[in-house]
This record gives C-alpha cells, structure tokens and sequence, in this order.
C-alpha cells in the first residue's frame, strides 16, 4: 500500500465502531480548531485504514485540512497533527481500533471538573465545545430541606428528572 496523497484519501476502516453526531462533530472541530489534536490519528500502511482518528479526521476534512508527507502530518492554518504510521496484519488493526474506542478504559471525571468547570469564561468558545453540557451532567440539585412556603400541596405530584443520570420520578 502506497502512502496516502491527500486527507481524502485517508479512508476510514469500514468496520469502525465509534459514531459521532453533527452536533458532536461540530464540537469535537472547535476542538481541534482551538487547541490541535488532543489524542492520535494512526493510519496503517499495510491495509490503507485509519485505525485511530476517525471523528478527528473528519473534523479536519470539514475545516479544510491538508496531508503532508514529509513528515508525515495534517495541518489545519497554523496547527500540526502527526499521523503515526503502522505496517499491522487485519487482526491486529481491528484490535486497535477496537481499544481505542473502548469507554472502559476511557477513564471518567472527577468531581474536581465542576471547580475546573467554573474557572473557565463563558464565552463562545465554552459554547463551542459543549462544556455547558458537561457542566450539567455534574450539576447535584439540592433537594435540602425547604421551609413550609416552598413545599407543594401532597396530592399535586410534579415529575422530576435527574440532571446527572436522568432517572425520573414524581414528588
């Protein structure tokens, strides 16, 4: 297999499991846009697939990205992203890519992200990326106790959704 020549023609492997919506793959442009690539793009020389890179690769495609060769990288306006080059057998390509998309070994956030979270401005890049979204999904609603003006009358139930987990109920 010869190198690719242009970003088009870093063809995605056609088992790949990992999806991403317009509204994600909008963010996940922002992202490389603003801060460059935060993880890898892997293309294996031996079957001509990306294993790794799919969503990244189709952000940059979006935001009119180009393939360099020497040394082998995407460059989108002033920003570099390597592109690691593999010579892997089929098995081991799918096992790869596989793991890369494996949310178990993913790791998760802590509650620090909500510090970290209020730090940042509020501004159009915030938006861009979605944070407000995660912020949310760290919101805990206080559900203390509320004085005798704030409660509701016993028999008129209102539904109730989880922020976090989105588990409803009445109260």
């Amino acid at each position: 297999m010869t190198r690719p020549k242009t970003i088009e023609d870093l063809k995605a492997a056609p088992y790949n499991p990992r999806n991403i919506s317009a509204e994600a793959l909008t963010g996940l442009g922002h992202s490389v846009k603003a801060f460059g690539d935060l993880s890898g793009i892997v293309f294996n020389a031996k079957t001509g697939h990306l294993v790794a890179g799919h969503q990244r690769i189709s952000a940059l495609k979006a935001a009119g990205a180009v393939l360099k060769d020497n040394p082998f990288r995407i460059e989108l306006g002033d920003k570099s992203f390597p592109v690691r080059e593999v010579a892997w057998d089929d098995a081991t390509e799918k096992a790869a890519n596989i793991t890369a998309n494996n949310p178990h070994i993913a790791g998760e956030f802590s509650d620090a992200i909500t510090g970290i979270l209020d730090d940042l401005p509020r501004d159009a890049l915030f938006d861009d990326l979605r944070l407000d979204s995660l912020a949310s999904d760290f919101y805990v609603p206080d559900f203390g106790p509320v004085g005798i003006e704030e409660q509701g009358r016993l028999d008129q139930k209102e539904p109730t959704i989880c922020p976090k987990c989105g588990h409803e109920w009445q109260r």
